[in-house]
């Protein structure tokens, strides 16, 4: 096989790598721990224009306390999404740890790349999905982690390079 093929199916790998990890992560966190389902207001058949004061009366306090079962359950919707998101936050930069640090010892480079793209998105995947409901601590945390590992990961490559 010529260098130029090897170095297509090289890059082909890690992309494919660098695609599916995160979406197994976001896939399997959404089986083992299904998103909150978002609420619906219900919905009724229209008033006519010549419905009586009192049918209108009716058709209005319906409505009213439609409305307040909604808000009640947009509100518990609200914090058991903030629970999910803060969840997925921790889960989606742990295993992306996970795949830098298989990622940097990996022999294969093209593997190795995968890997730590892959790890690099699903961090990217669980800051977007926990950023607004976490403090500055566990952020400052997870980017001071993914910094260290970035420095290690160029050494190593550094290092396997100059061999």
């Amino acid at each position: 096989m010529s260098k130029a093929l090897q170095n297509i199916q090289a890059i082909g790998i890690a992309l494919l790598l660098t695609a599916s990890l995160p979406t197994l992560v976001r896939l399997g966190t959404g089986i083992l721990m299904p998103h909150p389902e978002h609420p619906r207001m219900e919905r009724v058949a229209r008033i006519s224009k010549d419905a009586s004061k009192a049918q209108r009366e009716k058709y209005d306090k319906d409505y009213e306390d439609r409305e307040k079962a909604y808000d009640k359950a947009y509100e518990e919707y609200n914090e058991l999404n903030k629970t999910w998101n803060t969840k997925y936050f921790y889960l989606a930069v742990i295993s992306a740890l996970i795949l830098a640090v298989v990622g940097i010892f990996l022999p294969i480079t093209s593997l190795s790349i995968g890997f730590i793209f892959g790890a690099a998105f699903t961090a990217i995947s669980g800051f977007a999905y926990g950023w607004f409901y976490l403090s500055a601590l566990p952020k400052f945390i997870a980017l001071l982690i993914a910094l260290i590992l970035l420095i290690v990961f160029v050494v190593i490559q550094h290092k396997r390079a100059n061999k």
